[in-house]
């Protein structure tokens, strides 16, 4: 798939190109993802005592 595309289906088909505003949500969320897998990993770490 093209860079900043949005595709959909099985198979999956190019439905547009994505705006910038987009991009930068889907950025956004991407940071909020990788803060709830740290915190997820922490917690793991110290309830299995390390």
């Amino acid at each position: 798939m093209p860079p900043r595309t949005l595709a959909m289906g099985c198979p999956a088909a190019v439905k547009r190109e994505l705006r910038d505003d987009e991009v930068a949500e889907l950025n956004d969320n991407i940071e909020i993802y990788l803060e709830l897998a740290r915190a997820h990993a922490a917690l793991d770490r110290r309830s299995a005592g390390g």
